[in-house]
This record gives C-alpha cells, sequence and structure tokens, in this order.
C-alpha cells in the first residue's frame, strides 16, 4: 500500500489509474491526467500525470521497469499500439516540468523523505525516454512457463543483507540500512546506522524521520527483553508535534509490545489508537493479520466482518486477500493459494524494488504461500520458496510460522531462528537508561538513550513552563558530564551574589565595551544558520552520541542559570554574572535560553533568532564580544558568523 518506489507506477494511485486506462481504446485517459495535472499543484494529479507520461513513453518504444504492477500496462501499450501526437508530447513535457517546479506538491512530498533525489532523477530519466526517437514496439509476449515458479525464482535473486554503508554515506542508502538491519534484528547494526543518520537528519530539519528512527532504536530493546524501558524511552516523543496525529504514538507503542512479546499490552494500546483515529482501517487490518498469525482465527475473522465496508477497496485488497490467505490455508481451503500467492506477488515487487521496508511482510506473506503451495500438492515448489527466502524467515517475529513450516516438514527440525527474546548487545555502550535522577549537589542529572535526548529536554522544557521549576539542559555523555562538574564551581551563597552583580550589570554597555567598533561586512560565501544542538554529536564525522545526560537545576528563572551553577570565568569564558546578565539581555530580544552546557560549550534554542542581514551583524559582534573563540577558531570572521546567525534556531558557543 502507499508509495514503495520512486519509479511512475511505484505507488497505489498510479496503479489504480491503470484500471481507468485499460477499459479504453484512445489517448483520453492520458490527456485527461496530464490535464488535470496542468490545473494546479495538487499531488494526487502529479502521480496519475507521471503515470500517464510513462503510458506515452511505452507507446513510443521507450519502457521504464516492468513488473507485476505494470502487466495490465503493458498488455493495453502492445494492443492499441498508439502513437501520442506531437502537441500530447509538449503537453507531457511540460507537466514534467511543472511536477518539479517549486510549486509542486509532489516534490515537497518526496522532499520529506530520504528518497527525494532518487524520485527526481526517476522523473528526469522519463522525461529522457519520452524526447527519445520513437522506437518499433515489441511482439506481443509468449507465455513463459509456470507463473508461480516463475515467480520464485524471482525471490531467489533478492539479497536479504544489510547494505554496506559508511557514516559519509547518503541519507538514503544509511536509512535502507537500518530498514535491512530492523528486518533481519541486526540490533548491533540498527543503533550503529542510527547514530551515523541522526546528524544529517537534524541537519535537513525532518524530524518525522527521527521519529522512525528513535522508534526502531527503542523495538531493539524490546527484541532483547527490556519492553519497559523501550516504552519509557519513547515516552518524551508522546507530547512531540511531530506524532501529534490521534494515536499516533499508541500505534508505534502497541508494535513494540508485538516485540516484547506482551500482546495483551499491545492489543489495549491499538485499541486506543484506533478509538483516536479518524480512519484506523490500516490499523484494524495489522490487527487483523497479527490475530491471524498467532492463531486467533475467530478474533481476525471478527475484525475482517465488522469493518469489512472500510476494506472494501482496491489499496488495501492486497492485505485483505494476506489475511483471509492465511486463514484459509489454516482451515486447508484450496482458496488459500490463490490468494496468497496474489499477495505474495505484491509484496514481492515491493521488495525487488531494493528498499527493506517490504522484508518482514513478504517473508510472512511467502511463508504462508509456501504452506499453501504444500497443502495444494506443490511442495517441491514450496521447498523452493523456502529456501530462496531462508535468511528473512528464520527470524525472532516469525517463531509461530516457523512451528507451522517444521510440522509441514518444509524446514528441518533443526533450523531454528535467533531465541526470544534476543541476546543482549553491546549493553556497555547502549544502556537502557532510567528515569532516576543522581544528585550533583547544585543539579541532578537523568540518563537517557542518545535518540530520545533532545526530545527529552524539549518534554522538560514544557514541564518547565508549566511550573515545575526544574529548568532542563542537555550536557552530552558520561565523559562530557565529568568535564562539566570539574568545570563549575557553585557558590556557598546558591548564586545570590553573583545574581545581584548580574542585575547590576548594563549588559547593552558590556557588549558594546567589548565588541569591535568596525560593523563588518557580509560574506560571499558565509555558512548555513546552525539548525541543531551540536552537543549531541562527537567526532568527524558527527556521531550520535548513544547515551546522554540531562540536567536539572532548581530555579524560579533561566537567566539564574550560570550563576547558581558558578559557570565561566577562565581563559576568555567570561565569569558567571556576565553570563546571567547577556542571557537575560539576550532572551528579552531574541527568546534565546540555554538548552545545552558542557565544561567548554554553551548552546542556545532561539524564538525569534534575527531576520534581516544588519540585525545578524549586530548580533554577531555581541557573538563575538562574549565568546571570541567562535570567530577566532571558529567561522573566521565575524561577517560569516553573521551568516551562520541569520534565522538559526540555535547558537553555539565554544571556549577554548
Amino acid at each position: 500500500m502507499g508509495t514503495w518506489s520512486t519509479d511512475a507506477f511505484g505507488n497505489d494511485e498510479a496503479c489504480d489509474w491503470v484500471y481507468d486506462l485499460v477499459v479504453t481504446e484512445d489517448l483520453s485517459a492520458i490527456e485527461a491526467a496530464i490535464d488535470a495535472v496542468e490545473r494546479g499543484p495538487d499531488a494526487s494529479a502529479a502521480v496519475e500525470a507521471l503515470a500517464a507520461i510513462e503510458t506515452i513513453a511505452r507507446l513510443r518504444g521507450h519502457p521504464g521497469a516492468r513488473s507485476a504492477y505494470t502487466e495490465r500496462l503493458d498488455d493495453w501499450v502492445l494492443r492499441t499500439r498508439l502513437m501520442p501526437p506531437e502537441a500530447l508530447m509538449q503537453r507531457a513535457l511540460a507537466a514534467i516540468a511543472h511536477i518539479l517546479g517549486e510549486d509542486s506538491e509532489l516534490k515537497e512530498l518526496w522532499d520529506e523523505t530520504p528518497d527525494a533525489q532518487a524520485w527526481i532523477e526517476s522523473v528526469r530519466a522519463l522525461q529522457s525516454r519520452l524526447l527519445a526517437p520513437p522506437a518499433p514496439l515489441e511482439a506481443a509476449p509468449e507465455a513463459h512457463g509456470d507463473h508461480i515458479a516463475a515467480l520464485i525464482r524471482r525471490a531467489g535473486t533478492i539479497r536479504f543483507a544489510v547494505p554496506d554503508v559508511a557514516p559519509e554515506s547518503p541519507v538514503g542508502a544509511l536509512y535502507n540500512a537500518v530498514m535491512a538491519a530492523d528486518a533481519l534484528s541486526d540490533a548491533a547494526r540498527v543503533r550503529e546506522i542510527i547514530g551515523w543518520i541522526w546528524q544529517p537528519v537534524a541537519q535537513l530539519g525532518k524530524p518525522g524521520i527521527a521519529w522512525d528512527l528513535a522508534v526502531r532504536e527503542a523495538k531493539t530493546w524490546a527484541n532483547e527483553g527490556l519492553l519497559d524501558e523501550a516504552l519509557a524511552g519513547l515516552e518524551a516523543w508522546r507530547g512531540a508535534a511531530v506524532v501529534a496525529g490521534p494515536g499516533q504514538f499508541e500505534i508505534r507503542a502497541a508494535g513494540l509490545c508485538v516485540n516484547g512479546r506482551d500482546l495483551d499490552r499491545a492489543r489495549a494500546l491499538r485499541a486506543v489508537a484506533c478509538a483516536a483515529a479518524p480512519d484506523p482501517s490500516l490499523w484494524h487490518l495489522d490487527a487483523a493479520l497479527l490475530e491471524a498469525r498467532l492463531g486467533s482465527v475467530a478474533l481476525a475473522r471478527e475484525i475482517l466482518a465488522t469493518h469489512a465496508d472500510a476494506f472494501d477497496n482496491e489499496k488495501l485488497k492486497p492485505v485483505v486477500d494476506f489475511i483471509q490467505g492465511i486463514l484459509a490455508c489454516r482451515d486447508h481451503d484450496p482458496l488459500a493459494l490463490d490468494l496468497l500467492t496474489r499477495a505474495s506477488e505484491e509484496y514481492l515487487e515491493k521488495s525487488e524494488t531494493g528498499s527493506p521496508a517490504s522484508w518482514s511482510l513478504f517473508s510472512i506473506c511467502a511463508g504462508w504461500w509456501a504452506l499453501a503451495l504444500h497443502q495444494a500438492g506443490r511442495s517441491d515448489d514450496a521447498r523452493a520458496l523456502v529456501s530462496a527466502l531462508r535468511t528473512i524467515l528464520l527470524q525472532p517475529y516469525n517463531l509461530e510460522l516457523l512451528a507451522e513450516l517444521k510440522q509441514a516438514g518444509l524446514l528441518p527440525p533443526g533450523a531454528e531462528a535467533p531465541p526470544w527474546p534476543l541476546p543482549a548487545q553491546a549493553h556497555s555502550v547502549f544502556q537502557a537508561g532510567s528515569r532516576d535522577t543522581t544528585d550533583h549537589g547544585v543539579f541532578k542529572t537523568v540518563q537517557t538513550r542518545g535518540v530520545n535526548a533532545l526530545t527529552q529536554v524539549e518534554a522538560y522544557r514544557r514541564d518547565f513552563a508549566g511550573g515545575s521549576k526544574r529548568y532542563p539542559f542537555l550536557i552530552g555523555d558520561a565523559d562530557d558530564l565529568a568535564r562539566l562538574l570539574d568545570a563549575i564551581e557553585p557558590a556557598a551563597d546558591g548564586g545570590r551574589a553573583t545574581l545581584e552583580q548580574a542585575r547590576a550589570l548594563d549588559a547593552t554597555a558590556w557588549l558594546e565595551q567589548h565588541s569591535r567598533k568596525a560593523k563588518p561586512r557580509w560574506p560571499k560565501d558565509g555558512p548555513e544558520p546552525v539548525k541543531m544542538v551540536l552537543s549531541q554529536f562527537k567526532g568527524l564525522p558527527q556521531i550520535l552520541k548513544p547515551v546522554m545526560f540531562i540536567g536539572l537545576i532548581e530555579l524560579d528563572d533561566p537567566c539564574e542559570l550560570f550563576a547558581r551553577m558558578g559557570y565561566g570565568d577562565w581563559n576568555a569564558c567570561p565569569p558567571p554574572h556576565v553570563h546571567a546578565a547577556l542571557h537575560r539581555h539576550w532572551r528579552a530580544q531574541f527568546g534565546a535560553e540555554p538548552i545545552a552546557i558542557s565544561n567548554d560549550v554553551v548552546e542556545y534554542i532561539v524564538a525569534s533568532p534575527p531576520q534581516s542581514r544588519s540585525e545578524a551583524l549586530d548580533l554577531a559582534r555581541a557573538h563575538e564580544a562574549y565568546c571570541p573563540d567562535v570567530v577566532e577558531q571558529g567561522v573566521g570572521s565575524t561577517g560569516k558568523l553573521a551568516s551562520s546567525l541569520l534565522g538559526a534556531p540555535y547558537w553555539y558557543f565554544w571556549w577554548d
């Protein structure tokens, strides 16, 4: 369902459009699709227009990838053999330009994904095929033997392995590798690659992807028998805007409970999610699929019957076939083979695209397909299928299915998936985390996993705004915490004298006294604005710290923070009262508040950053006065610092 590849026919809407095309004998459906995209930026219209343009390319003898999804289209092309006129060609080219333009809703949606560049390249390739001179169409294809045998051969060509990637690999490649490691239950690789991808995802401003990665990381802990820790780690995301849709948090939490084998809690959370969601059809289907897999036949049938009207559409049909096929297979009903063959072909096609997103579903569906083949007297085909998919079948989420395959003699008794829960991996580095606080005197700390750290800080900030009086700041890992504790000198009076000094200090006068007199010029090639909290990362390339600490300090006003901690007054780092005075000054001007503090780094989150070059240049002079090292050992000039501050949601200070 949805979108599974960047090809013109790698999504449900394009495949549905073919049903309208094949009942025609002319170009009217193609013209209508292109006409619709000419009228506006609607994403659905753009998807259908790309399908129509792909059809034109095929009619001109330059087909794109063929698959089960294009069979009806290819048959129609070879049957009608229509030649699109030049005027339609020009409209198609104009439609492509429109779809790739800045006002394109479809392009905007793809830009939200790791596959944005791959989609653009796919559309450009379609454009090139459209521009190629017409070529003769091939002859109508002949039958190529047994369709099922051909599908099994195709399944055997898929390599189920985590792709070779490095920290510097493109975001899309890293994300694919995370999904592959997830499907193959390789917790260590999931955690490692998430550490690599986190910084580029943050830089691109993709909170939805970050949420998905956090869930996948939590899944590794649930798989290892640490379900409560996994759920506790995700709790901070409950109030995050990225998961604010009704039921979204609960449905992902329910998935974790399935992995943690707490099925009663999974069912309860799923019920909450379905009750909250405006259209819970997919979640009801997921529930029916789970019950069918577990052998709860009556419950699965009850779900299908209760929501039959919602499931009666083409987009959901493959999943309904999948579930009905499992149920029919359990009943030894001959219909099982046809149902599971169709469903397996659907997931096979998605798995062949190179994306591991469908691997786990394909393994489940194909395993039941093998059982249906065995029941139909095609045991050799069933064994060939199981052999081809052995890597993806022997996964802990298939425990019930593997038992059925062994009982049928399709797997040897000694074939085992990893035990459930999985063996703990790398706990010396990736700890489960705890809500318990550790008291360090002037502040306390709470430990959290890196994927949840900043979201947890934001949750504590919401609590502080609501009156908790516990102000949070990200510290970093254990080494960062140790160095911070060595660097600060909390005053015996709790910072009261320092705060008096801060109130007496004229921040504007102090900045003017310590700033460069001449206003800097705007650079030709200045750096981009800072878009993330850099204290989350370590080394080059920047890799997410797997375990971090959050400081919690009791105070009424964030301006008290530096005074209470006794932070500063070494080398070029200002004394605590200057930090406090400048913080009050910048909060009034820009809504700036500290979000991360370590022994030599302070970072701010900024509600109202400068929006003009002049304002950014003035602010850069002030930042340089406060922290000369950000220029002298950082960006290199005050003008370049200004470039990094224009519209920047975060500020970064570092003292050598």
